[in-house]
């Protein structure tokens, strides 16, 4: 941030060779273990804690306009989860004027410089922080450590490690650069400055890994940048290898800035700080090679997500009926958020909504949409030990059991409302009855769901493409590239329903080696589909068409992957980077107040999506994948 000369900034060629070179391990990974030593998770309303936080004051460096202000909520408090740092257009007076300073006796612009030292600092470890920056000509939030012998030694002898700063006038971009005086005392300095998407469209985590030997800059689980500490050695000792303190700041640019001039228009800029974390390393031999990703966090986050849509639906009401397949496919989410939380608080709502319900499901009895809340009702009823709950559900399925099953699948005559004849059933249905079986011991609703499972596969799986169709209406239909269309969400309600048919099927079935080896190629031909950005677009063979990310077929994709990893069925080191990308993804398409964007809309086929487009069985897929990515940290 002490931007005296405009840091280097490496190539996009050398950004693609480290993509290349397989560089998107996990975050907190690298073989290596990590030890919470210290955290603020910002669960508090106000000030920030100050015995974590103290302030930089006044115009601090660079020429910058704003005036950093101290002790003042107007720039920097907590709500809602969060540290908001917030940069203002108007007066304030200059304290140091008055004391005979030199710069203007009043301020045009406030923001915030929050900083450890005197409270905390560190020598090697992770700092981990997760954070939503403002979009803006002229932003210029920063995440970054100064050694905390700065006062005595002078900048660049301290050294100085950028961990982030984002440019609001090159939006696709976060820097991260280490300054530093080398053998002679001159100075110097390197970084890197991926090509990452919009990271002010939603939170990301930015860390650094500090060893004895090196310095790792992360975006999310993409490891961008490596500096060798020796580069810095000086005849005093490597300025690396001392302790250095955090700050946090919101500045502005200015003409002739690196940060270029403000547009004053953006004002005001809020900067959202979700939780900083540092972490010391420890023994490996007890990490098995898995990241420690903080449980409290996934859990932290998980919670943010699901006491929104509770919220929502208290103050808003649902937008859908109680029993409908939207919600139903959310309580599925809410119901595995009780079970990892171990919070009845999630059961205690089902409890509620299917008790209002009377346990019925929708009123159209054979179609899988209206009965897919059939697998909360059989959830609750084993965990109160109520076959109340599911004796209305069970007479309705005993109905469809008795059904022959006979018609063709071809999309006409209302098929849907019969049979399983398009992709998305494959979540709604068979999950449902296999649920029936677990709770209820009765083997004939799981040989049912077998059945009409293989039916519905035989006719819409494309074994040349190892997809799903949506339905037999798009067969022939194709894409803006020529390709056929297949759409992503459709194939993410097909794997989260096999990995929760496999949940529910005894392991010497007679048919779940067939599930296995068909949920393999679908693993397989996923992870070969999955976007930069971590998410997997609207349309599979057509992403640039549909350039947006999109979150509920991407949380579907991410909890069905993670289950695989969890069960020892996929191989971790193939498949965790693609689960990491993905719920490192969903994790930034919170906002603030928990509410998750970037879901595409109810339909059938691929389409757009944007950062508030929110649905709840989004948040279901989201609750989903975070309960199995909890197991793998």
């Amino acid at each position: 941030m002490q931007q005296l000369i405009r840091p280097l900034v490496l190539s996009l060629g050398f950004f693609a060779a480290v993509c290349a070179q397989g560089e998107t391990k996990p975050p907190a990974a690298d073989g290596q273990k990590w030890q919470l030593v210290w955290q603020d998770e910002f669960n508090y309303t106000g000030l920030p804690d100050k015995s974590k936080w103290s302030y930089e004051q006044g115009f601090v460096r660079n020429q910058e306009p704003q005036y950093y202000t101290s002790n003042r909520l107007e720039n920097a408090r907590v709500e809602q989860g969060n540290l908001v740092i917030e940069a203002r257009k108007e007066s304030f007076p200059n304290a140091a004027y008055k004391l005979g300073a030199a710069g203007p006796a009043t301020a045009d612009y406030t923001s915030a410089s929050l900083i450890t030292l005197g409270k905390a600092g560190w020598q090697y470890g992770r700092v981990e922080v997760r954070a939503k920056v403002p979009a803006g000509k002229g932003a210029w939030p920063a995440i970054w450590l100064l050694g905390e012998d700065r006062q005595q030694v002078k900048w660049p002898l301290c050294g100085e490690i950028d961990i982030m700063e984002f440019l609001g006038r090159d939006p696709s971009k976060v820097y991260g650069t280490v300054h530093y005086a080398d053998s002679t005392g001159k100075y110097d300095h390197q970084g890197g400055s991926p090509v990452v998407g919009a990271p002010a469209d939603g939170f990301h985590v930015y860390a650094l890994n500090w060893y004895p030997d090196r310095l790792e800059f992360y975006y999310d689980s993409l490891k961008y940048f490596v500096f060798d500490i020796a580069k810095a050695r000086q005849q005093q000792g490597n300025i690396f290898q001392r302790r250095f303190y955090l700050l946090l700041n919101l500045a502005l640019g200015h003409p002739g800035a690196w940060a270029g001039p403000l547009d004053e228009s953006v004002l005001p800029l809020k900067y959202y700080v979700d939780y900083v974390r540092i972490y010391k390393q420890v023994d490996n031999a007890s990490a098995g090679g898995r990241a420690n990703d903080s449980t409290d966090a996934t859990l932290g986050i998980m919670k943010k997500v699901a006491d929104w849509q509770l919220a929502s639906w208290k103050t808003q009401g649902m937008r859908w009926p109680a029993w409908d397949w939207v919600n139903g496919a959310c309580y599925t989410g809410l119901a595995a958020m009780g079970k990892a939380s171990g919070d009845s608080n999630y059961y205690q709502a089902l409890y509620a909504i299917g008790s209002a319900l009377d346990w019925n499901t929708g009123p159209r009895r054979q179609m899988a949409d209206d009965y897919c809340i059939g697998q909360t009702y059989s959830q609750l009823s084993m965990i109160y030990h109520d076959p109340r709950l599911i004796a209305r559900l069970r007479a309705q399925i005993d109905s469809i059991c008795a059904r022959p099953h006979t018609e063709s699948l071809e999309w006409k005559n209302s098929i849907h409302n019969r049979e399983w004849a398009w992709c998305d059933a494959l979540f709604m249905g068979p999950a449902t009855l296999a649920m029936l079986t677990t709770a209820t011991g009765d083997r004939r609703y799981l040989d049912e769901a077998d059945s009409l499972w293989w039916k519905t596969t035989d006719w819409l799986f494309d074994k040349k493409e190892s997809l799903y169709y949506r339905d037999s209406r798009y067969f022939t239909q194709h894409e803006a590239n020529g390709k056929k269309v297949f759409w992503s969400r459709g194939n993410g309600w097909v794997m989260g329903g096999l990995v929760r048919m496999l949940d529910n099927m005894p392991a010497d079935y007679p048919d779940r080696p067939r599930y296995i080896k068909l949920y393999k190629e679908l693993a397989a031909r996923i992870v070969s589909l999955q976007q930069p950005d971590g998410t997997w677009h609207t349309s599979l063979l057509d992403p640039g068409s549909y350039p947006n990310p999109e979150t509920s077929g991407t949380g579907f994709y991410c909890y069905a992957l993670a289950w695989g990893i969890h069960h020892n069925i996929l191989p971790r080191k193939k498949y965790w980077p693609a689960a990491l990308r993905s719920w490192e993804a969903l994790k930034a398409a919170v906002q603030p107040d928990g509410k998750l964007g970037w879901v595409q809309q109810i339909g059938d086929k691929p389409g757009s999506a944007d950062a508030n487009s929110t649905e709840a069985y989004g948040t279901g897929a989201f609750l989903l994948a975070g309960s199995e990515m909890l197991k793998l940290f």
